[in-house]
């Protein structure tokens, strides 16, 4: 577009810029493309034949100092990238890089400003603190990007390049303020700033203007909404902050959103801090976006109910749906809100989060759908919806399941694929079940949460369930069909007695981790059938007393092991007879109890060792001589083991020990040069 190849015409430039982008991708000249959850393409690269064409095609007409250092002729440069170490730096300044039309730069920049041609200037991460007045010269300039300096201020001069279309600003740090008269650059259509003092004065002015990442409401320095009136041109994201200095709903609705149709992601923000919400509901109200909206995000809003706009009515009624676009919904501490929106029928919301909202105490039918349309046995509800996350609901106690009227249950939730249900201290039941989509299910901090589905089974596309910090959960459902299940965390559950029944179903299991489950007395022999098993973790169990012998003869591609301690009647560490057999075993952490006077020979076995940790073996007072025969050791640690005196002298055979790291132990370090031991 700062060349000019997009012509002119009745478009947008945008609007025909994306069009040939479109066709890049659609005819593989670009490939690798990603796309964010809105579809928005956030990385592609071109296509290496495409790329060497046009390198070919473009030899003489383009300078980088780095791949194409042999250029000589620097009378038909168009395109420079230039580093201030290059030879051929000056030789610009020297012809005056009379057709130069585009410049990137990190660390090359020169006070004359002689490029008479110059479109594009980049200066991005560049190491420069000021911007020369002689800038303003560059009269064809239309884009500039200075992004990640350490520049202070821009210089007053840049207000007479008129024909700038594109000024970033991104991650500058030191820049306290941006010039006065910046509403000369009348051509202005995008501006990138990353901090809210950066944001230009007027931007009501730029007609043309559409990218601008926030606007900061402030009535002292006249910043009021209606200045977004005329911006009927804003495309992309806009974040309006500062919201409780909006004084009603007819003011609100002067910003004109309703009309700016190529906004996709909306946030509304209010300060968090502040004892009035008198007016919340009432300028919410005004603030209705345009139908395109994807993505929208409410935060500190302190009205008891949401918008009607938000509150959305079902199709048999007549009534539209404002929102019938929207992909993405946060609701942020909406702290006084008493009521959540209806959201079962938004046939395109994929990512839906809610977090502290503290005065919801159900989640009820009516977030799932009207009353009029609870009878409709076929309509799934959220019918698109992929990840939900629930968070800081300090008072959400009960969580109801959809149902017909003759109590049969609604399809709800058909393609979801993540679940996060995070500090809902007050919570007792999860009504989750036939979520044969489910990849990720969090369940973490719930104090009062006692009671999960049975319907675990169902989930067979599970890969990663973390159950944390819930001290009331007696028992986790049956992990029976779950034969995707790669990941398993269960800590800090302080009431499970037993892990749950059907892990030998689980055969893709590569990391299990069970912590803190004070209760938990027994570990299953189904353990040996988990064959992909990576990483085990069995720590802090002070009940554990069985732990099958043989139960890790079968984890053949075991890499890391971490066990300990268990029930300090133990006299012997349980459940190591078959460890020789692990030959990939590459790290161990070993936690004793004081009843414990050695480390468990069978760990003198594992030739595969590359690390290994010892912790509060208390009741040892030195290291078997065997130590010497682990050959591939690497890593040594030693943590509190209080009457550890000695380390034995074949440790001087570990000729592949990078580290011996000893940690608390008193005695070790009184009595290091003893015995022949080294600390």
């Amino acid at each position: 577009m700062a060349e000019g190849f997009l012509g002119t015409s009745n478009e947008r430039m945008e609007d025909r810029g994306n069009q040939c982008f479109s066709y890049l991708i659609d005819n593989y000249f670009l490939v690798d493309v990603e796309r964010d959850e809105l579809e928005n393409i956030r990385s592609c690269k071109m296509n290496n034949i495409v790329h060497d064409l046009a390198s070919y095609l473009s030899k003489y007409e383009v300078k980088n100092s780095e791949a194409y250092p042999g250029v000589d002729d620097l009378s038909h440069i168009r395109y420079a990238n230039l580093s201030c170490d290059t030879e051929n730096a000056q030789e610009f300044f020297k012809t005056g890089g009379r057709k130069l039309r585009s410049l990137f730069s990190r660390d090359f920049i020169h006070d004359s400003w002689n490029f008479k041609s110059l479109r594009t200037l980049s200066l991005d991460g560049a190491d420069i603190r000021e911007l020369q007045g002689s800038i303003g010269k560059l009269k064809h300039l239309r884009y500039l990007d200075v992004s990640r300096t350490h520049i202070t201020a821009l210089p007053d001069s840049i207000t007479n390049l008129y024909n700038l279309q594109t000024l970033r600003l991104v991650e500058c740090r030191s820049l306290q303020a941006l010039p006065r008269r910046m509403r000369d650059l009348v051509n202005l259509r995008h501006i990138h700033v990353t901090f809210h003092h950066q944001m230009p004065a007027d931007v009501g002015c730029f007609s043309f203007l559409q990218t601008l990442p926030f606007f900061i409401v402030c009535q002292d320095r006249g910043q009021k909404v209606q200045e977004l009136e005329s911006l009927n041109e804003l495309s992309g994201r806009l974040s309006i902050y500062n919201l409780e200095q909006v004084r009603d709903r007819d003011e609100a609705a002067k910003a004109n959103l309703r009309e700016k149709k190529g906004i996709c992601m909306m946030e509304f923000v209010w300060s968090p801090e502040r004892e009035n919400f008198d007016n919340d509901d009432d300028v919410i109200e005004g603030l209705l976006p345009h139908q395109n909206i994807k993505s929208l995000k409410i935060e500190n809003y302190g009205g008891k109910k949401f918008p009607s706009w938000l509150l959305l009515r079902t199709p048999g009624t007549g009534d539209s749906f404002p929102l019938k676009n929207l992909v993405n919904l946060k609701l942020l501490h909406c702290k006084r809100t008493e009521e959540l929106p209806t959201l079962g029928l938004l046939r395109r919301l994929k990512v839906l989060e809610i977090i502290g909202m503290n005065t919801i105490r159900c989640i009820g039918m009516e977030f799932y759908i009207n009353e009029g349309e609870s009878r409709r046995e076929t309509m799934p509800l959220f019918p698109a919806l992929k990840k939900l996350s629930l968070q800081c609901m300090e008072n959400l106690v009960e969580w109801r399941a959809p149902a017909l009227g003759g109590g049969s249950d609604m399809i709800v939730f058909p393609y979801l694929e993540e679940l996060s249900i995070m500090r809902c201290p007050r919570l007792n039941s999860i009504p989750i079940s036939h979520l044969s989509s489910l990849a990720q299910l969090e369940i973490c901090f719930c104090g009062e949460l006692s009671y999960l589905s049975d319907d675990f089974h169902s989930f067979t596309s599970l890969e990663n369930l973390r159950i944390e910090v819930c001290p009331n959960l007696e028992a986790i459902p049956s992990l029976k069909n779950l034969k995707s299940l790669k990941r398993l965390a269960i800590q800090r559950c302080q009431k499970l007695t037993a892990l749950p029944s059907g892990l030998q179903s689980c055969t893709s299991l590569e990391h299990l981790c069970i912590r803190w489950c004070v209760e938990l007395t027994s570990i299953p022999d189904e353990l040996r059938e988990l064959r992909s098993l990576l990483h085990l973790e069995v720590t802090k169990c002070p009940s554990l007393n069985y732990f099958p012998e043989d139960s890790l003869c079968c984890l053949t591609r075991l890499k890391q092991l971490t066990v300990g301690p268990f029930s300090e009647k133990l006299k012997t560490f349980p459940g190591l007879n078959s460890i020789q057999h692990l030959s990939s075993l590459e790290e161990v952490v070993i936690s004793g109890w004081d009843k414990l006077t050695s480390l468990p020979d069978q760990l003198q076995y594992i030739t595969s060792l590359k690390s290994l940790y010892i912790r509060r073996f208390n009741g040892m007072k030195a290291l078997p001589e065997w130590l010497g025969s682990l050959k591939c050791l690497q890593q040594l640690g030693i943590w509190r083991c209080k009457n550890l005196s000695y380390l034995p002298t074949t440790m001087q055979q570990l000729f592949l020990a990078e580290r011996l790291e000893v940690i608390d132990c008193p005695l070790l370090k009184e009595n290091g040069a003893k015995g022949g031991g080294s600390e």
